[in-house]
């Protein structure tokens, strides 16, 4: 048998405040004293948990959103670029730099410097 779990249900409360206030996973895991693991696994066996989780990251990325909102205008104080890492690497899907190239039609293969080309 292992160890008995520190899970409580209060905890969700405390996950959603601390999403609120910009907490990533990994601080989250340090408030709470465990593991990012420790959290997944909470998530698959209490779908409360599993909720507070899913709102403390979206409370966090509007934290963060705001934050950027409001350095915009803080001038030479706001460090655009420390920002931009922060939000590109905690939230990827909704951050990063991406280009989408569509390619529609046929590929041909072409012979560069083939004999029919010098005549």
């Amino acid at each position: 048998m292992g160890r008995p779990t520190k899970y409580d249900p209060a905890m969700c409360d405390q996950v959603i405040e601390l999403g609120r206030e910009g907490f990533g996973k990994a601080e989250i895991a340090y408030e709470l004293g465990v593991c990012r693991d420790t959290l997944d696994e909470w998530c698959r066996q209490h779908p409360s948990f599993s909720d507070a989780i899913t709102r403390a990251r979206e409370f966090s990325l509007g934290w963060w959103n705001k934050q950027g909102r409001a350095g915009v205008w803080a001038g030479k104080d706001f460090n655009a670029q420390a920002y931009s890492l922060q939000v590109r690497n905690r939230f990827p899907d909704d951050w990063r730099e991406k280009q989408e190239v569509q390619h529609s039609g046929t590929l041909e293969q072409l012979i560069v410097g083939s004999n029919e080309e010098k005549e």
